[in-house]
């Protein structure tokens, strides 16, 4: 399992002792900030974690603003990757490789609330930098879809662009940021053919305006692949799990449980679904092109003779019949084979 975390700090430097403390709770794998308001020359110290920064550019020399950054923990092999010229919106961008699969790229985003309308632009750039591309942070947007009570014009541009895309939001079930008298969803993640399973959640810690968030996705699932088509047996597949101790687990007390029992559940489903399935033996039928013109042309002399039963045009299906079989004993073709 891969836990992330994302926050807009709305500036970081004076809050780093609570938000150690936190990182120390939560035990994060990778921490994604907004708006660290950090300038160029200062960084944050965080013991075993590895960090990446992008500032803002013509900040106020007083008093620096924006800012994103990526913190990893050093015992997972990773790389940063310097985003494209982006005009729009902030990013700093890490790829995370592991071992045996598909390396996970992950961007801290932030969107300006004086960001331009085609603000989406600089989405889509930094969606071509991978594949599995995971954006997550402060998008200044508000949509019903994700919780909001209002849509916004930015909200509404970034879920035009998501169904335009095929791109999936998520966002947890409770509020991210907190204001006078309101509270929204406005800070979340942009996956894209991203299909591992995740649970997402807003916690209510640390002194900011905007919540932290989780974002725990298991990495180690993998959907099972199969030398061709089975057929199986349901009821003994139902039966085999049955008295499986990992479907109804007695008691789960860590995250690292959790996720050894998930494992370990998806092991016994698919070592079930393998002992009570039989393969399904498939035959492509696969006929020489001659041989289909010169069926096709006798089954045509067929069913005109058949119609007008003249003498002529029995002798040529005779004559089609005889070299059709002709054909067949001395060049076998396989009426069956298999790729």
């Amino acid at each position: 399992m891969l836990k992330i975390v994302f926050w807009n700090a709305n500036g970081i430097k004076t809050k780093i002792n609570e938000f150690r403390l936190f990182v120390n709770k939560y035990g994060p794998d990778a921490i994604l900030l907004q708006e660290t308001h950090l300038r160029p020359d200062r960084k944050i110290f965080l013991a075993n974690y590895n960090s990446y920064y992008s500032c803002r550019a013509n900040q106020h020399p007083q008093h620096p603003s924006g800012g994103t950054a990526i913190l990893i923990r050093n015992n997972i092999p990773h790389n940063q990757i310097i985003p494209p010229n982006l005009r729009y919106v902030e990013a700093c961008v890490v790829a995370i490789n592991f071992k045996n699969q598909d390396p996970i790229t992950l961007t801290s985003i932030y969107v300006p609330p004086t960001s331009d309308s085609i603000f989406t632009f600089d989405i889509e750039v930094l969606l071509q930098i991978s594949p599995n591309q995971l954006l997550y942070g402060d998008y200044n947007a508000h949509h019903t879809s994700w919780g909001c009570n209002y849509d916004c014009p930015r909200g509404n541009s970034i879920k035009a662009f998501a169904l335009q895309a095929g791109l999936e939001i998520l966002a947890p079930s409770t509020p991210t940021r907190f204001g006078t008298n309101s509270a929204n969803t406005i800070d979340f993640a942009i996956f894209k053919n991203f299909l591992y399973p995740y649970e997402i959640h807003s916690i209510s810690e640390l002194s900011c305006d905007h919540n932290p968030i989780t974002l725990n996705l298991f990495t180690q699932y993998s959907i099972p692949k199969y030398p061709g088509k089975l057929k199986t047996n349901w009821k003994k597949f139902k039966d085999t799990l049955k008295n499986s101790e990992f479907i109804n687990p007695h008691f789960v007390n860590t995250a690292e449980h959790l996720d050894s029992i998930v494992c370990r559940l998806e092991d016994e489903i698919i070592n079930a679904k393998i002992s009570t399935s039989n393969p399904v033996k498939e035959n492509y039928i696969y006929h020489d092109s001659k041989l289909r013109e010169l069926n096709s042309e006798r089954n045509l002399a067929r069913k005109i003779f058949q119609t007008y039963r003249d003498p002529v045009l029995k002798r040529k299906l005779n004559k089609l019949n005889i070299l059709t079989n002709l054909i067949r004993k001395l060049k076998p073709m396989p009426s069956q084979m298999s790729f």
